[in-house]
């Protein structure tokens, strides 16, 4: 929830104090600290939902040898279910040239409150220059007011938004595994050797509800946004992997209360969530050089690490030991991110058109996007809405 007070004349900012210094001049007449001069703008209401859940079975066995180098063997198998749920949506009017006169603005909505005293002991805190006081406001009454004359909300009090995007993933993994134990003697001493193996299938699937808009609009001086109908399309996706993950371990000791060990294994970890998701979902807000959004993939394959580790460890007391160890990890299939530069749902950008570089041509390169928006209004004339001109605000 956005407000301003209109008539910026001139506006710095000092970076040579630990604490950056903001100085605005206002244009003869405007009082910034009059709330009587404080306008309502753009605001946003954004409603979020995580979910995660696991659900895990597990066979296991184990068979002891009565004699010889195997000690015993164990094996079994996990399947792994795993769902995961990520619901956003949001309520968003960018109007920040302003959505309530100044004068249907009561004034005991806002409340003064100084700057220098919250930053105590920071250089640039007490400089002459700063913005010593500012006004905040009642957010609730706020909302309370604007939902009332302009139903930012629906006119319900209620803006909770409802979700335009639903992603889910379905994750599913059976692991079967085997590892054997054995136990000699090497150079008179009693030493140990564990071999394994797992071998993982997973199978991933991604499903994706993202809002479809359906065209663009000029918002403000330098800034687009997006149109939305109120349609939108589920998609799904899916990806499978599967890996075998060996695991070697050995120990035995050398000397009295002196122990040796030695691993040598093949480790996975999944992609993080983000990155499997399926669906492509728009920025609302994007710029004269076009608009950005993402996209994930549910196909990744895991990262995958080869270890090896090998320390040992010398117990000079029955609870007190020193160890000097060494560990390497060559790690692969690193996830990327990558621009794609491509059009999305057919959209068109207002600044790539011909009317834009008619205001170019007709104002010169150097015009500010302000001058081109209002020459196109002025020249070009929509009989559906009827804009102000854009102004400079706080």
């Amino acid at each position: 929830m956005g407000t301003a007070v209109f008539g910026i004349a001139d506006q710095k900012i000092d970076f040579t104090h630990d604490l950056p210094v903001i100085s605005v001049a206002m244009n003869p007449g405007v009082n910034a600290l009059d709330p009587a001069n404080i306008t309502p703008t753009g605001n946003a209401f954004r409603n979020a939902y995580f979910r995660d859940e696991i659900n895990e079975a597990r066979l296991s066995g184990h068979f002891q040898f009565d004699s010889g180098v195997i000690d015993s063997l164990d094996f079994g198998a996990n399947y792994t279910e795993n769902k995961v749920r990520s619901a956003y949506g949001y309520i968003q009017h960018d109007t920040w040239g302003g959505s309530l006169p100044a004068s249907q603005t009561p004034d005991d909505l806002f409340s003064l409150v100084s700057v220098p005293d919250k930053f105590k002991g920071l250089s640039g805190a007490n400089d002459p220059n700063i913005i010593k006081q500012f006004y905040t406001f009642n957010f609730e009454k706020m909302v309370s007011l604007l939902d009332s004359k302009n139903q930012i909300c629906g006119g319900t009090g209620n803006c909770l938004a409802s979700y335009t995007v639903d992603r889910r993933i379905k994750e599913r993994t059976i692991a079967p595994y085997v590892q054997l134990n054995t136990k000699f003697d090497l150079l008179g001493r009693e030493a140990h050797f564990r071999a394994g193996l797992r071998y993982e299938n997973t199978r991933v699937t991604s499903s994706a509800l993202v809002p479809v808009p359906t065209g663009t609009q000029w918002v403000s001086a330098n800034e687009f946004g997006l149109i939305y109908g109120g349609d939108s399309a589920f998609t799904t996706f899916a990806g499978s992997y599967d890996n075998f993950l060996p695991a070697f371990d050995f120990d035995m000791q050398p000397a009295r209360n002196v122990k040796f060990r030695a691993s040598y294994s093949h480790t996975i970890t999944r992609a993080d969530y983000a990155s499997l998701q399926g669906g492509r979902t728009l920025d609302q807000l994007f710029r004269i050089g076009g608009g950005t959004g993402s996209q994930g993939n549910p196909g990744l394959m895991p990262y995958k690490s080869k270890n090896i580790d090998v320390s040992l460890e010398w117990y000079y007391a029955p609870t007190s030991y020193v160890s000097v160890g060494f560990f390497n990890k060559n790690v692969s299939n690193f996830i990327s991110s990558a621009r794609i530069d491509s059009s999305a749902f057919g959209l068109t950008n207002p600044a790539s058109g011909p009317r834009y570089q008619a205001a170019i041509a007709a104002l010169g390169a150097d015009a500010s996007t302000a001058a081109i928006r209002n020459y196109i209004f002025q020249h070009y004339p929509d009989p559906r809405r009827s804009p102000a001109p854009m102004r400079a605000a706080t």
